[in-house]
């Protein structure tokens, strides 16, 4: 991103502020943190305050954005507007000017509802007339860029044409196309129903999907999601987990061939797997196991796929804690422990809670648990590292769920919503 455009702050209008994690108030939370931390400063500008506090960005209350607001309620249909003009049009004043301060140099504007939704007429006004530079409004600063407005909520139906004196509003703004605005909707539905509305053109409407904060959601530490952005384990196809020393039992050599082939089947798809390798109990015998391994790593190209935590990440030496651990298993797909022979199947019962696809080595302690056909993919004994990539690989196919997993994970947090759409709309592009 060019430095030019991250010094301008990003202005976002909103009913109300983030109070909790549901509905319009989550997706305005989401926008804001992720366009922080594509590097612009942020002020929401919203009706009612919620829960922000520590939010790293600004926020600024006028209280007549909210369609509660009494003042707000008096002018809900244009009868009242029309009954009182004199008071409506002071109202649409009041707020102009009190967005218009705390908006001073932004070099744009997302409007969540408030010009695609027919619920506060005076703050439609103000926005409209803001957006358009009016005479009649005193503007603060440099004027504001670019203006994009959402839809989360279903438009109006545009508004039959009545006779209007000059200068007089429509009966709805929102039922009327905003000049030089960009608009965007949640989804292709919403995407139909405001083309509908306000006679656009689908180009003309940019889908932004809802999203999520993968990190948060899932409870991952502050270890593990750094582990998650450094390796860049979202763009990952799958991820898998092995949580164990590096023993010779424990089969990780075998395990490097079977992964080698995995990537050589997948070509350009990044896989990735994690391997704790606790070493708070290592003697000279498993140290020599381990540079084997790091060794053999090297030697297959894996040093982009294979992440061995005690050895690549000071947190996690000698040894990944509880906290850490259960968070590797909430994000991590797969669970592969290849071993020949384990004391139980305590890893294996972990993984099942976490849902992940189970892949066991010939160890018969790891498949007691695992009575069903189809509750793990079995490797045999003296399989070829091919053919168990094939069957692993067939398995997680089979299962579906990671696919769209993997998605939300890539594409769908917040962090790439503002990436790939959010900035795109603030750039013009």
């Amino acid at each position: 991103m060019a430095d030019s455009t991250a010094r301008f702050p990003v202005g976002i209008i909103a009913p109300a502020a983030p109070a909790s994690p549901v509905g319009v108030e989550r997706v305005v939370l989401g926008h804001a943190r992720g366009l922080v931390r594509a590097g612009f400063p942020v002020r929401l500008v919203t009706g009612m305050s919620g829960e922000a506090a520590g939010a790293d960005f600004v926020v600024r209350t006028v209280p007549e954005l909210s369609p509660a607001h009494p003042r707000v309620v008096s002018f809900h249909d244009a009868e009242a507007r029309a009954r009182d003009a004199e008071a409506f049009e002071e109202c649409v004043q009041d707020v102009a000017q009190a967005i218009g301060r705390e908006l001073t140099g932004c070099g744009s504007v997302f409007v969540h509802d408030l010009l695609t939704c027919d619920a506060n007429a005076p703050a439609a006004e103000a926005i409209w007339r803001l957006a358009q530079g009016s005479r009649g409004v005193v503007a603060h600063g440099a004027p504001l860029r670019r203006w994009i407005l959402f839809a989360h909520e279903a438009p109006p139906a545009r508004a039959k044409s009545t006779r209007r004196s000059k200068g007089e509003p429509p009966v709805s703004r929102a039922s009327v196309r905003m000049p030089g605005a960009s608009y965007a909707a949640p989804s292709a539905a919403r995407q139909a129903a405001l083309c509908k509305a306000l006679r656009l053109k689908k180009s003309d409407v940019r889908v932004v999907p809802d999203g999520v904060d993968p990190m948060s959601f899932l409870g991952l530490t502050e270890n593990v999601a750094l582990l998650a952005k450094d390796f860049g384990l979202a763009d990952a196809e799958f991820v898998m987990l092995t949580p164990a020393r590096v023993l010779e039992r424990k089969a990780i050599s075998r395990g490097l061939q079977i992964v080698k082939a995995m990537v050589r089947a997948r070509r350009r798809k990044k896989l990735a797997w994690l391997i704790t390798a606790p070493q708070d109990s290592q003697t000279p015998s498993t140290r020599r196991v381990l540079d084997h391994v790091m060794v053999e790593r090297e030697k297959l190209g894996l040093r982009d796929v294979v992440r061995i935590l005690s050895r690549d990440d000071a947190w996690a030496r000698p040894r990944v804690t509880d906290v850490d651990l259960h968070a590797l298993f909430r994000l991590c797909d797969v669970l592969f422990l290849p071993s020949t022979d384990a004391s139980s199947g305590a890893a294996v019962v972990e993984g099942a809670l976490a849902r992940q696809v189970l892949v066991l080595g010939p160890a018969p302690a790891l498949r007691e648990l695992v009575t069903g056909k189809g509750d793990a993919v079995r490797l045999g004994a003296s399989e070829a590292p091919v053919a168990a990539a094939q069957k692993i690989l067939k398995a997680i196919e089979s299962t579906g769920a990671w696919r769209l997993r993997r998605r939300v994970m890539g594409e769908l947090s917040w962090d790439a919503i503002a990436r790939r759409h959010l900035v795109p709309l603030i750039e013009g592009a």
